[in-house]
């Protein structure tokens, strides 16, 4: 993790200017805590986990126990940071629209009004 760090100019950088003893102490409490939260019963869903391109995935099969339902990893735009900001938030609105739109509980007709956008028509 320390490599992944140094070798991220942003956190490097913000190591820099916090401070290593400040940061370090930041990320123990925050280990301590997360060791701390317990874990929530299985859920009967499934889950979009959207990925900066190039993230390591492994970690994803870790929600695979807290649900009985799908677990999709889905490579967004953008680095891990700006997933959901500016232009790459909208260009990653799309694949979670659709994945969405399979999802839905509707029996209405469902089209696509653009790459990735439903529309839904409800019959009267």
């Amino acid at each position: 993790m320390v490599q992944e760090v140094l070798s991220d100019p942003n956190l490097a950088a913000h190591v820099r200017q916090t401070g290593r003893e400040r940061v370090a102490a930041v990320v123990e409490r925050y280990a301590r805590w997360y060791a701390g939260v317990p874990v929530p019963p299985e859920l009967d869903t499934d889950v979009l986990l959207l990925v900066a391109d190039g993230d390591d995935t492994s970690w994803a099969a870790d929600w695979q126990r807290l649900t009985t339902g799908e677990v999709r990893v889905q490579t967004g735009t953008g680095g891990h940071a700006d997933l959901l900001s500016g232009t790459n938030a909208v260009a990653n609105a799309d694949p979670v629209r659709t994945w969405l739109a399979q999802r839905s509980s509707t029996t209405d007709e469902v089209r696509m009004i653009g790459p990735g956008i439903p529309e839904l028509h409800a019959e009267y």
